[in-house]
């Protein structure tokens, strides 16, 4: 794949190589929770939260957290004790996929306006 363009409401706000849009999220890790049928969002109680995370996104039983990679450490362990407790399923630690940039490049107010003309579809 060459190039990509994200569209938000008929407008790019982002474009570029698969790596460049990536990279455009500055070394963050994505830290994917998955919860158990009728379980509660653990990354919603912010007393409980031992790092910030940039996004938090959830889609059914999965919530997606992004945050910077020198809090890797501590995000791990707050995962592994809500695994020990039952909590949550599982977590996974990763680089930054293209679903979080693109959820970073909508994100409402995330993105900077592009001067690109909008997409016709």
């Amino acid at each position: 794949m060459d190039e990509l363009a994200v569209l938000d409401r008929g407008r790019v706000v982002a474009s570029g190589t698969p790596a460049q849009l990536r990279a455009a999220e500055g070394g963050e890790l994505r830290l994917e929770l998955s919860l158990p049928p009728e379980g509660e969002d653990p990354s919603e109680l912010l007393g409980e939260l031992p790092v910030r995370f940039a996004r938090r996104a959830r889609t059914g039983h999965r919530v997606l957290l992004t945050l910077a990679a020198s809090d890797a450490a501590r995000a791990v362990a707050w995962a592994t004790a809500l695994r020990t407790a039952d909590r949550i399923e599982g977590y996974a630690l990763s680089p930054i996929t293209l679903e979080d940039a693109y959820l970073a490049a909508t994100a409402e107010g995330g993105a900077a306006p592009s001067r690109e003309e909008p997409a016709h579809a």
